[in-house]
């Protein structure tokens, strides 16, 4: 499921939830019988709603209850009769016009399941210029995105993140400037904005850092690895961290950042591994051949100390005691 099918679905609970109205109420009969056809309907609704429906039409009839109708048009939008939907919103408004709200929402989405988008949002805008709140400006916006009006769906986005601060907002917005308009340095603009206020959030944080990945932009990178580091404390951002400080070839602060933060050992030998393997160095060696109690390293150590040598034959020595070292734990032709 795509992230806009995922937003959808979740605006729709709240949408749904922000004018529904209440269950039925059960004891407060309009005529003799009400209560156990409410509560036959209730039973049917995940099981038969056909059957549930049928009796709902019943009491809506019976009674003439705005609630009744509400439920008719929620099971038949659950069961993808969309284009039954809308013609039983359409009569619901006519007759019901001060509790419109939530029958327009199921109006709006089912145009969206129909692929009618222009619909959809002719009867969102009407919506929001009536109710100026968060959801109405996003439901406006993911409309324009599902048309692929992409400066459009940021605009309302903007203002609904300009009302509620909202961080999947602000994610949304920013991965519309970067992933669908090219323009990854807006989409910085606006977290590092938000970060600079609202101190890091880790999805905030975590969207700036994969554009930063992007842009291999890896001081920045590390910047604010470190940041979701002291929020989390997951030590898979302090991997990363040491991991770019390596590949930048920072050793002394890759090191110091290990420990500072007592981080495991494991990194650290890493560390000096890759140093060694880059630069010779036969100090990194011997430290590898103290940890792990690797001969091979202990060699390594020997000769490149060698190599470096000021004192000629009295390294000599030394390198001839480490030989015969080696050779006395294993046999080696080398």
């Amino acid at each position: 499921m795509s992230w806009y099918r995922r937003i959808i679905l979740c605006l729709m609970v709240l949408l749904f939830a922000g004018c529904a109205s209440s269950e039925p109420k059960i004891g407060v009969e309009s005529f003799n019988g009400e209560d156990a056809m409410i509560i036959k309907a209730l039973a049917y609704e995940n099981t038969n709603p056909k059957k549930s429906i049928e009796i709902l039409n019943k009491l809506y009839k019976k009674t003439d209850k705005y609630i009744y109708a509400q439920k008719i048009i929620k099971l038949t939008f659950e069961q993808k009769k969309y284009k039954k939907t809308i013609q039983l919103v359409k009569e619901f408004v006519k007759k019901h016009p001060n509790h419109k709200c939530l029958a327009l929402n199921y109006e709006i989405y089912s145009y969206l399941r129909l692929n009618q988008p222009n619909k959809a949002l002719q009867i969102a805008l009407n919506v929001l210029k009536k109710h100026r709140d968060v959801e109405a400006y996003k439901l406006v916006a993911y409309i324009y995105i599902q048309k692929k009006d992409y400066k459009q769906g940021i605009k309302y986005l903007k203002t609904a993140y300009s009302i509620s601060h909202n961080d999947e907002i602000l994610a949304e917005m920013g991965d519309l400037f970067f992933k669908y308009l090219n323009k990854p340095n807006e989409a910085v603009s606006y977290y590092q904005t938000h970060i600079r206020l609202y101190g890091c959030d880790p999805l905030i944080c975590s969207k700036l850092a994969d554009i930063y990945r992007f842009l291999y932009d890896y001081n920045n990178l590390i910047a604010i690895y470190k940041r979701l580091y002291e929020v989390t404390d997951d030590t898979e951002y302090a991997g990363k961290i040491v991991y770019l400080y390596v590949e930048e070839g920072q050793y002394n602060k890759a090191i110091n950042f290990i420990k500072t933060n007592k981080l495991d050992n494991n990194l650290l030998y890493l560390v000096y591994k890759n140093r060694f393997e880059k630069f010779h160095s036969y100090k990194d060696a011997y430290k590898l051949y103290r940890w792990g109690g690797d001969l091979g390293y202990f060699f390594y150590y020997s000769i490149y100390k060698f190599e470096h040598s000021k004192k000629g034959l009295l390294d000599l020595k030394n390198l001839i005691a480490n030989l015969e070292f080696l050779i006395k734990k294993q046999k080696n032709p080398v």
